[in-house]
């Protein structure tokens, strides 16, 4: 076992969304740049294949995970925030900026409480470390803001802007998750101490 039994959903969770932004941004840099019929439509639907996979594997994960129990923040406050700033920024959106809604803010913010509740399981289940914890809710609203300034401008854009305009939020949120990926795997990972071992041992 490379990861330890309990983290295995959450990591492989992690690495389905990854998966699904990096099918789905080739997906439509084909659509922009290469005629292929068919091609595309068959990217995208492995996009939403691997990223509701990584649903439900993280919600396993997180259920799977012993958390201390009087912990302050509960996993439904996380929901209702989502929601509440999901509506705020639907809103928001439309009345202000004359967004026409698209899927694109609802995945946005899937992608936020997933990414949330996972944080949130990972430091009161002690799997990772408070600085990790910081670092990782630092990317996390940077990549929101960067998504939600990209989704509310890009109708606005030229056609090229636009191609460039679309990929920046996959790139930006399968980064923030690699990264999340990274700490978990590397605070809770079983091959990590046996190596430092080897290499203590040969010193």
């Amino acid at each position: 076992m490379l990861i330890k039994s309990d983290m295995k959903e959450l990591v492989f969770g992690h690495i389905s969304i990854v998966i699904s932004g990096i099918f789905y941004s080739t997906g439509w840099i084909l659509t922009y740049k290469i005629s292929l019929s068919g091609l595309p439509d068959i990217l995208i639907l492995l996009s939403l294949f691997t990223g509701l996979c990584a649903i439900i594997l993280i919600v396993i994960g997180i259920s799977k995970m012993q958390i201390i129990p009087k912990k302050k923040i509960k996993t439904w406050h996380i929901v209702l925030s989502c929601i509440i700033l999901f509506i705020t920024a639907y809103v928001i959106t439309i009345s202000l900026y004359n967004r026409q809604p698209t899927s694109e803010l609802f995945l946005i913010f899937v992608w936020l409480l997933l990414e949330t509740c996972s944080i949130h399981a990972l430091f009161y289940g002690m799997r990772i470390s408070i600085i990790q914890t910081i670092i990782s809710l630092f990317l996390m609203i940077i990549s929101l803001i960067i998504g939600l300034v990209c989704y509310t401008i890009h109708y606005k854009l030229s056609s090229e802007a636009s191609f460039i305009n679309g990929l920046i939020p996959y790139f930006v949120f399968s980064s923030t998750t690699a990264i999340i990926a990274v700490f978990i795997f590397k605070r809770n990972s079983t091959i990590i101490p046996e190596i430092i071992e080897i290499v203590r041992y040969w010193k």
